[in-house]
């Protein structure tokens, strides 16, 4: 059976991906070539265990679980810091939930943070995860011993219609925006 592939993010110069039994890969294009496997170069490929999102039905219908995995990032690059980074998640449907793998501990994804609002963005920046949900709510964790720690919440007014979709990113000057 043919596998379906989504595209989920890009950080730190690497792709993350989700197939359709929510195996989520780390690819790194400039190591990838034409004609060869994708996952034979570890340089070129890392993967991660399937992040079980909860099962949601609709209308009676199972949800798949690929397309709760909204959003991933990266907290550093794979290749020069191959022990510290971690991979940050949006997961979830209704309950939204904030997830991460740290690889090199583990393996293991942890939720770490749940909201009723879908959360449309999540950046990591300067050893803070913040992700900001469809009304500008803004929600920080501290990372501390390279895990989230502490949450907190801020709401940004911005006096836009909140059907306009919110992005975190960071600025050429190192300035986190939120638009």
């Amino acid at each position: 059976m043919p596998c379906t592939i989504r595209f989920i993010g890009s950080s730190s110069g690497w792709l993350v991906t989700v197939d359709d039994v929510s195996a989520i890969r780390l690819l790194n294009p400039l190591y990838l070539f034409l004609g060869e496997q994708i996952c034979r170069n570890p340089n070129a490929c890392i993967t991660l265990p399937p992040l079980e999102a909860a099962v949601f039905f609709w209308d009676g219908v199972q949800m798949d679980n690929n397309h709760h995995i909204h959003k991933a990032v990266l907290s550093a690059n794979p290749a020069s810091k191959p022990d510290e980074y971690m991979v940050i998640a949006i997961v979830g449907d209704r309950d939204v939930e904030l997830a991460f793998n740290r690889p090199s501990r583990g393996n293991e994804w942890t939720t770490f943070y749940r909201h009723y609002c879908s959360f449309e963005d999540v950046i990591y920046f300067r050893d803070c995860i913040y992700a900001v949900d469809r009304i500008g709510s803004v929600v920080y964790s501290k990372v501390i011993d390279n895990e989230p720690r502490a949450e907190y919440k801020f709401l940004h007014n911005s006096g836009e219609p909140i059907l306009s979709k919110k992005h975190l990113l960071e600025s050429t000057a190192g300035e986190l925006l939120l638009d």
